[in-house]
């Protein structure tokens, strides 16, 4: 199956992050453009419509507030489709467990959303070392720990 054929022809990104890549290297220098750059690529290729991105985030610092929240799988990926779920990592503070409590309230809250996709939200330090190592190699930051977004 052809990526494009989902809308994640990330053509029109990667001629943006180029971009964006010159102008902080005429500004800063190259290396930095270079972290600048994949950033951004990172966080334009969440294919999740604004709105519910929006939602999504609201729902995550209202529930989980100081949680660094990851997104990572099929959507990150370009690999998605119309009924693609979500994947989320939770990462508390010190990687320490979240309560199941408040993960069950984030679960609830989900559900109860205008969000029309699923959303598998996993607590990282329940997670086994091999979905650690995944998940690093190519996710999205949605929430930041301090519960910023990304730009």
């Amino acid at each position: 199956m052809d990526v494009v054929e989902y809308g994640c022809d990330f053509g029109p990104i990667d001629e943006a992050v180029d971009a964006v890549e010159s102008v902080v290297a005429a500004c800063v220098g190259r290396a930095v453009s270079r972290v600048v750059a994949e950033d951004f690529r990172m966080t334009a290729r969440l294919n999740v419509e604004p709105r519910h991105r929006e939602q999504l985030e609201r729902l995550l610092r209202e529930r989980l507030p100081g949680v660094e929240v990851w997104a990572y799988g099929s959507r990150v990926n370009g690999r998605d489709h119309a009924g693609s779920d979500l994947d989320l990592a939770l990462r508390a503070p010190g990687l320490r467990a979240i309560p199941l409590d408040d993960l069950i309230g984030l679960r609830d809250a989900l559900s109860d959303s205008a969000i029309p996709f699923l959303v598998e939200a996993r607590d990282w330090a329940r997670m086994p070392d091999s979905f650690h190592e995944e998940i690093e190699r190519s996710h999205v930051v949605v929430v930041g720990a301090d519960g910023s977004a990304p730009a």
